[in-house]
């Protein structure tokens, strides 16, 4: 009698164990070459307030039974009112990848990433975990996470004024924290509109603490003690007579009177021409000299700024 040998392909499953301290339980393939790959999210920290330091857990596990994950790699999506602060993933596009390496079958791992609060509300993540390998189960290598972020209660209390400069071409902005509390770093923006149009306006400053611009410098405020204050000097010039309105302003959600956070200067910008007969300037007036004589396309540099009577507008 002749006998027949069948030959048949197997394919078959179990269940594995859970993870300890995991919550799951799932499918291991066996002798598939596949992955079986997990994310969980979560953070360090009960409450979250704005400033605080924190780390965002990823919990990754791999359940296949007999094959290693290898080439692992993290896209986590990077939340509106938190920072990244580490340098183990590269930042772009709103996006984190994060480059995590191998994990054997049948085990896990935890890692941090460090954050800071920047502002008040709710930060979304989305994470999206994969291997080199082939995945036996992809509903679960994706996770989601929300963090509160609430804001900090403060005593301090930022006052931004504008004062006189170093020099008769000069202006100034003082930051001062008038509150009995300690203020973060902050960001000064010095804005200038001229009523005039194509009027060229530059802003400039030699404080290494400010980037210089056309019509917009910026400049970090250091964290204030209380009573403490910080003094930008700056120029402003124009290639034509012009009215120019400059608001310098700390935008800070946290401040305990957010009303003395901006202030807005109005003043002229006329071309000085130095064969005339200029007075000297005045205690309460500052006049400077073009550096090419006047005329003849100078400079129009400040002129006329009187403390005492410029026209001021504080924010309510």
């Amino acid at each position: 009698m002749k006998h027949t040998l069948l030959t048949a392909t197997l394919a078959y499953a179990l269940t594995a164990p859970a993870l300890a301290g995991s919550g799951q339980s799932g499918t291991a393939y066996i002798g598939t070459d596949q992955v079986d790959l997990s994310l969980n999210l979560g953070h360090t920290g009960s409450t979250i307030q704005t400033g605080d330091t924190l780390a965002i857990t990823l919990q990754l596990a791999n359940r296949s039974t007999d094959t290693i994950a290898t080439g692992l790699w993290l896209n986590l999506s990077l939340p509106e009112h938190l920072r990244y602060d580490g340098n183990e993933c590269i930042a772009g596009g709103g996006t984190l990848s994060c480059p995590l390496g191998n994990l054997g079958a049948q085990s896990g791992t935890t890692v941090s990433l460090p954050f800071t609060a920047l502002s008040s509300g709710t930060a979304a993540l989305q994470g999206l975990l994969q291997a080199d390998q082939s995945d036996a189960d992809q509903s679960d290598n994706r996770a989601s996470l929300q963090v509160p972020v609430s804001t900090r209660d403060t005593d301090a209390d930022l006052v931004v004024d504008f004062t006189a400069g170093t020099d008769k071409d000069a202006l100034a902005v003082t930051v001062t924290n008038a509150g009995t509390g300690s203020s973060d770093a902050q960001t000064l923006n010095i804005e200038a509109e001229a009523t005039t149009n194509n009027a060229g306006l530059s802003l400039d400053s030699d404080d290494l603490a400010c980037l210089p611009g056309l019509s917009l410098m910026i400049c970090d405020v250091e964290p204030l003690a209380a009573g403490s204050a910080q003094t930008f000097v700056f120029s402003i010039s124009s290639q034509t007579d012009t009215t120019v309105e400059i608001t310098a302003s700390v935008d800070w959600d946290q401040d305990q009177n957010p009303g003395n956070n901006t202030q807005t200067l109005t003043l002229a910008l006329v071309e000085e021409d130095s064969s005339s007969d200029t007075p000297e300037p005045t205690d309460t007036t500052t006049t400077d000299t073009a550096e090419d004589g006047g005329g003849g396309g100078g400079a129009w540099w400040l002129s006329g700024l009187l403390l005492g009577g410029y026209a001021r507008r504080r924010h309510a």
